[in-house]
Formats: structure tokens, sequence, C-alpha cells
């Protein structure tokens, strides 16, 4: 029995015999799906035929010239062809070619399950990593929680330079309608500073300019009883909040109120161990 195969339609276990430039062709009727018509529409059309082995190997080529014939055998559940043919030998270039083929698909199966088996073992990995560094800035969060809240705890007792070094503990500062409660602290331009009343941000208010709603953190270096020189507020945006420290005139003054924009000795202004002005 032969394996032959006639343009994509490969017939199994079918009869072959050869005579004459004729070749008969048999086979199990059961292995067309089509009608006896098809059949012959579709040998009619035939330019070569094959006989292949296991692998699909070209043993015999047959170069077809037409349909001679072509019948129902009822009785034995078979069809039977008979083609006017031309054997062909099959070329070197064309076995060595079925050769690299029949070599090349094992080879390609292989190369398919280690890409998948490489596949799995990448996922897995990036899996792990994943985890690890979610395990890692889970970590990392809490123990900026933990900075931040030493840092706000010892603020009052450290230098402006000292805590520089911890303004990347913290949030800077939003000018974009954020709503920030008093005692919450921002970074800006380098430096931290504290609500000093609850408000909602704007983009001109802010933290180094708007006295009223910031105080800056720290004391200084050089001079820790250092107080800042008064500046006339333009606006309540940065008018002074009540108990701020000021410098003017060479005097220190404490403000007596909120949203302060008098000049201290004017009013509502204090000297410190001083009279009210």
């Amino acid at each position: 029995m032969a394996r032959i195969k006639i343009g994509d339609w490969l017939i199994e276990d079918a009869a072959l015999t050869m005579s004459g430039g004729r070749l008969c062709l048999r086979w199990a009727a059961d292995a067309w799906d089509g009608t006896l018509d098809s059949a012959a529409e579709l040998l009619g059309v035939a330019s070569e035929l094959r006989e292949v082995d296991a692998d699909n190997m070209t043993v015999a080529l047959y170069a077809v010239r037409g349909l001679a014939s072509l019948r129902m055998d009822a009785e034995h559940a078979a069809m039977e062809a008979v083609l006017c043919v031309d054997p062909m030998e099959v070329g070197a270039a064309e076995k060595l070619g079925q050769q690299l083929e029949a070599q090349g698909r094992p080879l390609s199966a292989a190369i398919e399950a280690q890409s998948a088996a490489l596949g799995a073992a990448i996922g897995a990995a990036e899996t792990a990593l994943g985890e690890r560094i979610d395990g890692q800035a889970a970590l990392l969060g809490a123990a900026r929680v933990a900075a931040r809240r030493t840092v706000t705890a010892d603020a009052d007792a450290m230098t402006a330079d000292e805590l520089a070094t911890c303004v990347p503990l913290f949030d800077a500062w939003d000018g974009s309608s954020v709503a920030y409660a008093m005692g919450d602290i921002v970074a800006y331009s380098g430096a931290l500073y504290r609500c000093a009343q609850a408000h909602t941000s704007q983009a001109g208010w802010t933290p180094d300019i708007s006295r009223a709603l910031w105080t800056p953190m720290g004391i200084s270096a050089d001079d820790p009883e250092a107080v800042p020189d008064w500046v006339q507020p333009t606006g309540a945006h940065d008018a002074y909040a009540k108990d701020s420290h000021v410098m003017h005139n060479g005097t220190e003054w404490v403000s007596d109120l909120d949203a302060n924009v008098w000049e201290p000795g004017v009013s509502g202004w204090t000297q410190v161990d001083g009279d009210a002005g």
C-alpha cells in the first residue's frame, strides 16, 4: 500500500499500479469526503502525483497528463482512477530540501518548547522580583512615615540646615487647590514649612511669602534665637498670624492678632518685654 499526495490531498493506504504510461490508483471511498464529480474535478486539473513515505519524503514522482477514467466500486467501497502519467526523477535538490524540512520539524518543535519554557521562567522571575520590590517599597514607606514623625516631633530643636536634609521625607507643596490643615508640613524650595492655619492652596500663595499660612521650620544655625525681620504684607495670604515674632527697627515684636498686616509700632503688635503698638 502506498501514500499518495495530489496537491494538498493525501491518500493513505492506496493501491498503485503502473502500466504503459497509465497509472491505476485505488483507495477506500471513505478517504474522500466529496462526491465522484468533485474527485474528477480535482484529478482532472492535477499536474503531478507523488508517492511519499511516512515522513512525507517523495519516493516517486509522476507528471499527470490527464484523467482517463474514474469510477466508484460500490461493492468494495472503493474509488478507482486511471491517470495518464509520465514518471519523473526526483531531483537531488528537491530531495535535500525535503530532508531539511523533515529534520527541521522536530528542531522547530524543540525550539518552540525551549522558548515556552524560557518564557515561563522569565515570567516567574518577573513575578518574584515584582513581589520583592513591592515588599521593599512597603518597608521604605513605613520607614519614611516613622522618620517624618521623628522630624515633626523634634523640628523645634533642629537647625534649618539639619531640616534641609529631611526635605525628601515630605511631600512638596502643591498650589492646585489642596486643602492643608494646621500643622501640616510641606517641602518648598529646599526648606520645610509648617501650616499656620487651615486653608486651600492657591498658585500664588507659596510658603516662602505666605507668612499667615506657613511658618518656616528650623532655628538659625548661627543664631538659635534669631527672629526674622518684619516685611510689609501684600494681602491676607502673607499677613502675619497671631504670636508671630518679628524684628522691626531694632525691636522684637509679637503679633496680637491673626491676619495682621499692620506695621509694628502702629497697631496690632506688642513689643517683647515692652508696650503694645
